[in-house]
């Protein structure tokens, strides 16, 4: 018996992957639009969210939830701050 699922992923791949990079590209443009009315640029919601929703956190903390380089966090936090 033929794998029903294997057959349409492999007719769609090369239809669907291409889009891939247009649509982060457009998803990230419409972020950031509506982040622009709040002050907020990329990856800052994030921290707002997390502190929204999580008791205080150190910097290292928030760092390693978001999975960067302290160097980054900082900046993000220092630019916040402003």
């Amino acid at each position: 018996m033929r794998d029903e699922r294997a057959d349409f992923t492999s007719a769609v791949a090369g239809r669907i992957n291409p889009l891939i990079p247009t649509l982060a590209r457009t998803h990230r443009a419409a972020s950031q639009e509506l982040l622009r009315e709040t002050g907020l640029s990329a990856g800052q919601e994030l921290i707002v969210m997390r502190l929204f929703d999580s008791p205080p956190q150190s910097q290292a903390e928030l760092t390693r939830w978001l999975g960067i380089e302290p160097p980054t966090t900082a900046k993000m936090l220092a630019r916040m701050e402003k």
